[in-house]
């Protein structure tokens, strides 16, 4: 994981339009380890088929099927963070930076993400207000 990780005011969350031969779908947001992304074709959770690359950068990466999903399904990219505290300060120890920054990044991250899960509509389904990326 990078050091000097930046949580930018971002969705967590990505869509697209499969067009049956596209394998690899960006995202614009950090995710902590390959773990926390979690990916959707149409609204079925997929666990397996794909690698994830880019944790621990603040521009985000990319999710790679092994095969293109087919024409026409609905691709959801979404960070899905477990809601936690990282680290532990101890009175009278240390008090890194590092591990402050990191322990902020990670809290903002979540705050984004139970903001997403909020909304008024399932984080998996189209917004209104939302296009589909190609």
């Amino acid at each position: 994981m990078s050091d000097d990780i930046i949580i930018d005011a971002v969705s967590p969350r990505v869509r697209y339009v499969a067009d049956g031969t596209t394998t690899a779908f960006s995202f614009v947001f950090p995710i902590f380890s390959e773990q926390d992304m979690n990916v959707y074709i149409d609204d079925t959770l997929i666990k397996s088929g794909y690698s994830v690359t880019g944790a621990g950068n603040s521009e985000g990466g990319e999710v790679v099927f092994a095969s293109a999903p087919q024409n026409g399904k609905i691709i959801t990219l979404l960070r899905n963070l477990e809601i936690k505290r990282t680290s532990d300060f101890q009175e009278s120890g240390a008090f890194r930076a590092k591990a402050i920054n990191h322990e902020l990044d990670y809290q903002i991250a979540c705050l984004q993400q139970l903001n997403e899960q909020i909304s008024p509509v399932s984080y998996t389904h189209l917004r209104a207000h939302e296009t589909l990326r190609h």
